[in-house]
């Protein structure tokens, strides 16, 4: 009796002390349809390792690193920006009075420590042809 106890207890511990996962979810996200495109083209930790850009934590570009041009019907845009590990991000935007405020939208609910420093490329669609304050939301590192 006391060897089959052992073997449960021992079978049980094993069993319930093993790594769990947590599954990755994704939310459901739609970005604008003024949003042409959006995508991180490169990671560029190897280049500012020693010096981080302050445009990373704020809401402004900086024109040594960041491009912003109004086409035709269109804006282009790159900039660097801090990135969570693990996180896959989507491009928005939001448009309030004269500012168009570019949005990164965290699309599934993973989390690591990592930190990484990515280009992101984006185009607008600019119909209108308004010459917009362009700003970032940064509100993808409260969540």
């Amino acid at each position: 009796m006391r060897k089959i106890f052992f073997y449960f207890f021992t079978a049980f511990t094993i069993i319930s002390c093993g790594n769990k996962t947590t599954e990755e979810t994704f939310i459901e996200f739609k970005p604008s349809k003024d949003v042409i495109s959006f995508e991180i083209v490169k990671f560029v930790n190897d280049e500012y390792r020693d010096k981080r850009p302050d445009s990373l934590f704020s809401k402004n570009f900086d024109p040594k690193t960041d491009t912003i041009k109004f086409y035709e019907n269109e804006i282009y845009i790159t900039y660097l920006a801090a990135l969570t590990g693990c996180v896959e991000y989507g491009g928005d935007i939001e448009i309030e009075n004269d500012t168009l405020f570019l949005k990164l939208v965290r699309i599934n609910n993973m989390a690591c420590t990592e930190f990484n420093i990515g280009r992101i490329v984006c185009k607008i669609k600019n119909s209108k042809k308004i010459q917009y304050k362009i700003a970032k939301r940064l509100d993808y590192f409260k969540n």
